[in-house]
């Protein structure tokens, strides 16, 4: 049910649109749009962007950048209960993923109310995943600790069409592929101690990883409103 709603929606705002004479603002002036992509008639967050923000340069060309945030920051205080003696188990998880893209796109080649897309542009990000867990067994306890944090940074090639459903409202089918380097800092700690808190064994590792992906992007319905 409301997959139709938002269905319904979408073709209120395009008739509501279509039957004004004039625009409020020069509709060749058009210039700041949101971008959305449509799945199963729902819309959802473009690409996974919390943000995409389209400008127009001109009929031909404008830019789309994209703002990435997920941040999940979670503590756990936990109590183990081992031979009717309590013991604090608490355990922590942190997950930082932020991204910045900018990406040009141009109209290649036109066909009454359908144009062919093409784009490239860079892109940063930073991620950093943390966790730490504390476990009580029979006869001792162990603390395992680990964080892996680094920047990665690429660049994404695009091809598409548009369909201009009307002055200002876009239309949008698009794939294309992306290249991404990432350098993480790595880091783990598993201690070993005595019920008691008393260190038994310590084991410490510290390291580096590069990574080199090549990756499609997946098929992208979108909706693309100007104002």
């Amino acid at each position: 049910m409301k997959n139709w709603i938002i269905f319904i929606l979408i073709l209120f705002i395009y008739n509501t649109t279509k039957a004004q004479d004039s625009c409020s603002t020069s509709c060749d002036n058009l210039k700041h749009g949101i971008q959305f992509q449509i799945r199963s008639l729902s819309l959802m967050n473009f690409n996974s962007y919390t943000l995409a923000y389209r400008y127009l340069f001109s009929n031909n060309s404008g830019l789309r950048i994209g703002i990435l945030t997920r941040i999940n920051d979670e503590e756990l205080d936990m109590v183990q209960k081992e031979d009717s003696v309590n013991y604090n188990t608490p355990s922590t998880t942190k997950y930082y993923n932020l991204k910045l893209s900018v990406q040009y796109i141009k109209s290649i080649l036109n066909f009454e109310k359908f144009t062919l897309i093409a784009g490239i542009g860079p892109f940063i990000g930073y991620t950093e995943t943390e966790y730490s867990h504390n476990r009580v067994y029979s006869d001792y306890q162990r603390i395992s600790k680990e964080s892996r944090k680094g920047f990665n940074y690429g660049i994404d090639l695009l091809l598409g069409t548009e369909y201009r459903l009307h002055k200002n409202v876009l239309l949008s089918g698009e794939y294309g592929i992306s290249f991404l380097f990432e350098k993480l800092e790595i880091e783990s700690l598993n201690r070993q101690a005595s019920k008691d808190g008393e260190t038994i064994a310590n084991y410490n590792e510290t390291g580096k990883s590069n990574k080199l992906n090549i990756d499609g992007i997946g098929v992208a319905l979108g909706i693309s409103i100007f104002f």
